[in-house]
């Protein structure tokens, strides 16, 4: 049972509100600003250093979905995906016609770099890439022979035509070198001869058909092993440089790196890109359903979500613009005991490409998909029925929709990332949806069609106006064929009000009692000890004659008493009765009452110091 009720939380609103109006006259202006910029200011900080100090009790947080899932950060679905690239689907694969192409040239100025993982088995997927809206497409894969460091297999790397037409377009080719597990990658990294052939037949690959460089994708790394893999990818970067200086190494990191593994030190000077694999928040191991790609927590998810990712690796030294922020063109699907969010599995179903959860959803076009706002993400809930028998089951799919999706990709302008990044690229096949938000959001607009662009921080509004000739920033350096950098966006910066700030900081309070929750324990004591001790004090108080008079000799007092009794009274009433009693009507309700208070509170101070000689 929730020891912080949601009525609780509007009771505790109504409060702070009637202590802020009462009281917000007699602050100092100037030190109320200062102290909302300042708190404002640490709100990111603190947020970061929560997770740190979750992260730092490894028992208490093994219970968090996330955690066991970034401890062996393997992809399951990729394996099963190698070895059956039907796995996905309940109908025939060619039955999914191809998305339609969105523009064969290069008329697009990427503002930010777009990069894809171009899965093997989907062998026809190059004739319809939306080349326009890419800027680095990386081929998967080669894969590691963990004993030796040669090739198990390439995938058609030399053979397919894939690479030669992607290379063609003037886009960035890399190959993805693979390694999975925690045995493989133990394996690998103790054989400094394995390392040595690995980084020779790499580059003798990506210098056989013009490629880039690489992506190097090695997932489940003991933390054993961490001195060992930092030198083997420094050493990678040296010698892909000493065949040629225009080579790129691109690195893949997990969402939380749990096993500390990853030197930044190292790897920072040697690595172009770290790729941040923005996906399988809950999955696999996951106890109850939940978002893939989390962009907040709240207090209902692992606090571990793709701001925290981004915030804690900005904090370990990485630049921003050595960062990729990957987001799944995919979803997660479990067999579930309710259709609640956040209902308990039965049994993990699998990962399913948004264009399969597209086909299943219009199967039923009855049952709408459902909006986390805390996550940011679209969940579907519905009841199969088992052939042969009347039993039901529930299942559940997680998965975004285009407008969950913009609001994550638009974190990587946010933090100023260097790009984007897309696991996996045709798995949104016949659904442009993806790539629309991509173009809104990463692709500069004509110079003959300026529109503004808002951008609301803490403390200002930024109004961008961008052309095609806006800068694209590294994202592009070094591709053959990228347009030249230039900066011709206008940048207009208003600065709110004192006012806006501070009704901006009252309508926030859901924030704040959301934050309680973490302290709800230990509050509810506090106030329990509060109320006891403190209500028992005021009834003795009431049997000394002076302590009535005090209180109840002024009628304006007394009038005032019983206006708060009624008022709390009817918001509790309302509350639980009137859907329509939200935060702007107690808000409205509470300045209201403020305002009387103080002036009845000023009318008895005057009368009070009158009558002194």
């Amino acid at each position: 049972m929730q020891l912080v009720t949601h009525s609780t939380k509007k009771i505790l609103q109504l409060c702070i509100i009637l202590a802020i109006c009462g009281c917000n006259l007699y602050v100092n202006p100037l030190q109320a600003q200062n102290d909302s910029l300042s708190k404002e200011a640490k709100k990111g900080k603190t947020e970061l250093e929560k997770v740190e100090k979750l992260l730092s009790f490894k028992n208490l947080f093994h219970r968090s979905d996330s955690s066991k899932l970034a401890k062996r950060y393997i992809r399951w679905h990729k394996k099963l995906t190698r070895d059956n690239p039907d796995y996905r689907f309940t109908i025939k694969k060619d039955d999914l016609k191809d998305s339609i192409g969105w523009k064969p040239d290069n008329s697009n100025a990427l503002t930010k770099e777009i990069f894809g993982w171009y899965p093997y088995w989907d062998k026809n997927l190059y004739k319809s890439l939306n080349y326009s809206l890419l800027s680095t497409v990386a081929y998967f894969s080669y894969e590691v022979n963990p004993k030796t460091g040669d090739t198990l297999t390439t995938n058609g790397w030399l053979t397919e035509p894939s690479v030669d037409v992607i290379t063609n377009k003037d886009k960035r080719v890399l190959l993805t070198i693979t390694n999975f597990g925690y045995k493989e990658n133990r394996q690998f990294l103790k054989n400094p001869s394995a390392g040595n052939l690995l980084i020779q037949r790499a580059i003798e690959l990506i210098e056989a058909k013009g490629a880039n460089g690489v992506c190097i994708d090695f997932e489940g790394i003991p933390k054993s092993q961490k001195k060992n893999f930092n030198s083997f990818i420094a050493q990678f970067g040296q010698e892909l440089r000493e065949a040629n200086k225009d080579f790129k190494l691109y690195l893949t990191i997990p969402a939380l790196d749990y096993n500390e593994y990853l030197d930044f030190e190292t790897l920072t000077p040697v690595v172009d890109q770290f790729i941040i694999m923005g996906y399988d928040y809950y999955g696999k191991t996951s106890k109850v359903a939940g978002p893939v790609a989390p962009l907040h927590s709240g207090t209902l998810w692992s606090p571990i979500n793709l701001n925290t990712s981004v915030a804690l690796y900005l904090k370990k030294g990485v630049p921003s613009d050595q960062l990729i922020l990957a987001l799944p063109f995919y979803g997660q699907v479990w067999n579930t005991k309710t259709g609640d969010r956040k209902a308990k599995v039965d049994k993990y179903v699998g990962a399913r490409t948004y264009d399969y959860i597209r086909h299943e959803m219009s199967k039923v076009p009855i049952i709408k998909a459902r909006y986390d706002s805390i996550s940011q993400s679209n969940y579907y809930s519905y009841i199969l029925k088992e052939s042969g028998s009347n039993k039901r089951q529930f299942r559940q799919i997680w998965f975004d929709s285009d407008s969950t999706m913009a609001a994550k990709m638009r974190l990587v302008n946010t933090k100023q990332l260097n790009g984007l990044g897309i696991w996996a690229l045709g798995y949104n096949k016949k659904y442009d949806n993806y790539w629309k938000v991509i173009e809104d959001i990463f692709v500069a607009k004509p110079a003959d069609s300026l529109q503004p662009v808002v951008i609301q921080y803490p403390d200002s509004v930024v109004v961008i106006f961008k052309d095609a000739s806006a800068s694209i920033g590294s994202a592009t350096q070094g591709i053959p064929g990228a347009p030249n950098s230039s900066n011709n966006a206008e940048v207009i910066t208003e600065k709110p009000t004192a006012f806006e700030k501070f009704w901006k900081k009252v309508t926030n309070l859901n924030e704040v009692l959301d934050g309680l929750n973490n302290f709800k324990k230990f509050l509810v004591l506090a106030l329990l000890f509060v109320v006891f001790f403190g209500g028992a004090g005021f009834i003795i108080a009431l049997f000394k004659p002076e302590t009535r008079i005090f209180l109840f000799s002024s009628s304006a007092l007394t009038l005032y008493y019983v206006a708060f009794v009624l008022l709390f009274v009817l918001a509790v009433f309302l509350n639980w009765n009137t859907p329509v009693f939200n935060q702007s009507i107690v808000l409205i309700i509470g300045f209201i009452v403020g305002a009387v208070s103080l002036y009845f509170i000023n009318k008895i101070v005057q009368k009070k110091y009158s009558n002194l000689p």
